[in-house]
């Protein structure tokens, strides 16, 4: 139970997809802005009895968490400037929701409301006055958490291979790993470009990966190395070195890891060269084995603009959005064993409401919910169904 926050009754719309027929409801409330975080991030209570997620209802970005059956919605943080979409996270074991806030990562307690303060830069010199960046991630234990900082501030600047829209400019980034009670914080590496999508491997607390930015993944001459999408960093070994790599002609997008750390998941589509943007269709969900590195893909599609997933607790489903925002699109379930695909519902999401954005499809801890953020109605809402 969640005992702190101001509380909100908040009626809980619950109506049939009509194309599926499939329950979903709507457990935000209307009049403002409301969103799910990130797709990679904890969102569900471990019973599932609580949903997080971002809302202006007080005007400025908060955290809400709504009780799932009552419709009873907690306002839980009251940061001044707000707390925006993936400064937060909340901890595997519900009890503590982290965050950033004046440079400095933070944890408050779900039952007394207090907040502690788990890592603050000033106390460690290899920040060199360089402040916490989200998103924070949690290592598979609950023990550590991860986050990015900048270690050399001076701008530089590199042809935009993602796309054709010019120059990218961006400072040099690092890794950071604290424990969550507080006892400790280490420097984990010190990368010479920026980087994004800072994650543990849940199989150990020692692994991480990060996606490197600017991304070279269209520039097929580059060497294999120069390509990669994301990079493994070993803490026990003491090495980092490209980890997920695309064909030629191909990139990776999205990645994340499946709860036990075995494989990675992640997007895969085409490009044709340096000049042109990735092409939306065909797109590929796949996944690579952590210990071979061999790459499956599991399902394909012409014509759906598929752009974030989450895979189950389990590892053999995937949900993945539909982010063709032009016509009609839907939320899939996909089977990774046989690639056969179902759709929940069609939450034709159209990214045209005031505050728009759309971090993917968030999972619930026990595999039985997932929730994602749609503006169907004219506002932006956030929605739960079950698989």
């Amino acid at each position: 139970m969640i005992h702190h926050g101001e509380i909100e009754r908040v009626e809980v719309r619950r109506f049939a997809d009509a194309r599926t027929g499939r329950e979903v409801r709507q457990v935000s409330p209307n009049g403002c802005s409301n969103s799910t975080n990130y797709f990679y991030m904890t969102c569900f209570t471990p019973g599932d009895d609580y949903l997080f997620y971002n809302s202006t209802r007080s005007g400025l970005n908060q955290v809400h968490a709504a009780h799932l059956e009552s419709g009873e919605t907690r306002r839980v943080t009251s940061v001044t400037g707000g707390v925006g979409p993936y400064a937060w996270n909340l901890h595997p074991s519900g009890r503590e929701l982290f965050f950033v806030s004046e440079r400095r990562a933070r944890a408050m307690d779900l039952q007394t409301g207090e907040v502690r303060t788990v890592f603050d830069p000033a106390q460690h010199p290899w920040m060199k006055d360089s402040a916490v960046k989200p998103p924070l991630r949690f290592s598979g234990d609950g023990r550590f958490l991860c986050f990015q900082f900048v270690h050399d501030p001076q701008e530089c600047v590199a042809p935009n291979m993602w796309s054709h829209y010019g120059l990218v400019r961006y400072a040099r980034s690092g890794i950071g790993r604290a424990a969550c009670d507080g006892s400790e914080g280490r420097r984990v590496y010190l990368h010479n470009e920026d980087m994004q999508h800072v994650m543990f491997c849940p199989a150990s607390a020692d692994l991480l990966t990060f996606a490197t930015w600017p991304d070279y993944q269209n520039h097929a001459p580059l060497p294999e190395n120069h390509r990669a999408r994301a990079w493994m960093v070993d803490l026990e070994a003491d090495f980092a070195r490209p980890w997920l790599i695309a064909p030629k002609g191909f990139r990776a997008t999205h990645e994340y890891w499946s709860p036990d750390g075995r494989r990675m998941f992640f997007h895969k589509r085409q490009v044709d060269d340096i000049w042109s943007p990735p092409r939306w269709v065909p797109c590929w969900v796949s996944y690579m084995d952590r210990q071979t590195g061999r790459q499956t893909d599991f399902f394909m599609s012409e014509t759906q603009q598929l752009n974030h997933s989450i895979c189950t607790p389990d590892g053999r489903r995937v949900v993945s959005d539909n982010d063709d925002f032009r016509h009609p699109n839907e939320l899939l379930l996909i089977d990774v064993e046989t690639g056969k695909a179902e759709t929940l519902w069609w939450r034709n999401m159209a990214c045209r409401a005031r505050g728009a954005q759309d971090g993917g499809p968030v999972m619930s801890a026990t595999g039985r919910l997932v929730a994602a953020t749609s503006d169907c109605s004219g506002e932006m809402q956030v929605y739960v169904t079950e698989l």
